[in-house]
């Protein structure tokens, strides 16, 4: 189930631009398609997780990540 629904979040952020897509696009090039969307849903799984703990939004989350996917603190965030 929850397989399903990581899969159903890849396919739509694939769509939309930003950060996800690009990182995707990229990863297909290298390693392939299926591969490439294993780990987007990684990589929004690792978002959820700092989104529920830090009670944060998705889009607060696009915000904190740099290119790559790695969080960036804020100035002036005060979180764990």
């Amino acid at each position: 189930m929850v397989k399903v629904d990581l899969n159903e979040a890849v396919e739509h952020c694939i769509r939309e631009p930003g950060h996800p897509r690009t990182v995707c696009y990229r990863m297909e090039r290298r390693k392939g398609k299926k591969i490439a969307k294993v780990a987007i849903e990684r990589k929004l799984l690792e978002w959820n997780y700092h989104m529920l703990r830090r009670k944060i939004t998705f889009y607060e989350m696009k915000k904190m990540a740099n290119r790559r996917g790695e969080l960036v603190m804020l100035s002036g965030y005060k979180g764990h």
